[in-house]
């Protein structure tokens, strides 16, 4: 058995779902589910890209609380895949300080530690 990770891109949460994205998840889940079959292990991820300035200024030009935009236009993503039959095995917010944050954070400092970073 092999181990198959398939992610999405994280799509930026300045609006709600759209074609592009539910094309993607619709291909990442056929991609899923075949190798299931073929008795793989699999694990799905998509998520929530909601850091920027266009995030801030789209919450701004709302009336909203930039987290309360995120959280509904998350909700939206959410149920355009529960509305194709789509579960992920995992859905990540890189506002998540718990779970997203720390290993952003690790991999970042090794990167700097090998130079990999720089302007």
């Amino acid at each position: 058995m092999q181990h198959r990770l398939i992610a999405t891109s994280i799509p930026y949460m300045n609006a709600g779902p759209n074609l592009g994205f539910a094309m993607e998840i619709i291909i990442a889940d056929i991609l899923a589910r075949y190798n299931r079959a073929s008795g793989n292990d699999v694990f799905l991820l998509t998520g929530a890209d909601e850091h920027g300035s266009k995030i801030y200024n789209k919450a701004k030009e709302l009336w909203k609380e930039t987290l309360q935009m995120l959280d509904e236009h998350v909700a939206l993503f959410q149920e355009l895949e529960a509305s194709l039959s789509i579960i992920p095995d995992d859905f990540i917010r890189t506002t998540d300080r718990v779970r997203h944050w720390p290993t952003a954070q690790a991999i970042w400092r090794k990167l700097e530690a090998k130079d990999d970073i720089y302007k």
